[in-house]
């Protein structure tokens, strides 16, 4: 087997963006666990996340490094997760908030005129 330290930075770095992809992956399971908030499926979740992520990794491996298993490649996956939870995710959780804020308050206004209008044609019956 011949040692090629040329392919090394691009193996790492895509070993980077798949601790991100895995990241996010964790998130969109998350924010599914929150909507069903169940034992069961919190459960099958967990699985489903497990599941997910070796197959990103995998996949991820295979086309990065032909399959072939280098200590840098769990050292990159790791930086891409905490890459992603200490560097995007808080960017991403603040859009979200801020965006469901802003749908709340639409919902609000619009219950308030459909009650005003109730209101209104209740009153001229």
């Amino acid at each position: 087997m011949v040692f090629e330290s040329v392919h090394q930075l691009y193996e790492f770095l895509s070993m980077i963006y798949c601790g991100v992809v895995i990241g996010c992956l964790y998130d969109l399971f998350g924010i599914v666990r929150k909507i069903l908030p169940w034992r069961f499926t919190v459960h099958l979740l967990d699985i489903l996340f497990c599941a997910s992520s070796l197959v990103v990794t995998a996949v991820f491996v295979y086309f990065s490094t032909r399959g072939i298993l280098k200590i840098y490649i769990f050292t990159g996956i790791l930086i891409g997760l905490l890459l992603q939870f200490w560097g995007i995710k808080p960017i991403i959780k603040a859009g979200v908030n801020a965006c469901s804020r802003f749908l709340l308050r639409m919902r609000r206004l619009s219950r308030r005129k459909s009650d005003a209008e109730e209101s209104k044609q209740s009153s001229d019956g």
